[in-house]
């Protein structure tokens, strides 16, 4: 999916996203077609100093879930 369709994802349960980007989930897949290959998509969400983390939609992670993950340019 696109950044753009994965920020509308968290727009539509109600999450405030600051800024988007690109990044690999630091793991090691076959080069197969149709297999996954690691990218994913890392969002800043917006929350005030006294708000709890939110319930995040299917799909979406919190990055400290991924240790080795890493930002990269966007394609």
């Amino acid at each position: 999916m696109s950044l753009t369709t994965l920020r509308e994802r968290l727009s539509a349960a109600g999450l405030q996203v600051s800024s988007s980007g690109c990044g690999t989930d630091g793991r090691v897949y076959p080069t197969v077609c149709g297999a996954p290959d690691g990218r994913i998509g890392i969002f800043e969400i917006a929350l005030d100093a006294s708000a709890q983390l939110p319930t995040l939609p299917a799909g979406f992670d919190l990055l400290s879930q991924l240790p080795g993950a890493v930002r990269v340019a966007c394609p």
